[in-house]
């Protein structure tokens, strides 16, 4: 059985869902928020955010099925937005 005090470990894609959910739309909110709001080190948090946020700016993975097995390419590199 497990103490009161220890935490049950989330998977990674666990966090990433509940960084996802605690993250306001028309506000915006500090690591610290974040981090009370999942339950998770302030670290940790950050580590996670900051690999979201580079998954963001990169090309796409594309999923294709091939029989019973799953194969994998980048999209085309994207242009980069520009400057209004």
């Amino acid at each position: 059985m497990a103490k009161k005090s220890e935490k049950s470990r989330k998977s990674p894609e666990e966090l990433m869902e509940a960084i996802m959910k605690a993250l306001p739309v028309r506000s915006l909110a500090s690591v610290s928020s974040l981090a009370e709001a999942v339950g998770a080190s302030w670290g940790t948090i950050r580590r996670y955010l900051s690999l979201m946020i580079w998954l963001q700016s990169q090309p796409g993975i594309i999923v294709e099925k091939s029989g019973s097995r799953e194969l994998f390419k980048r999209e085309r590199a994207r242009k980069a937005k520009e400057a209004s």
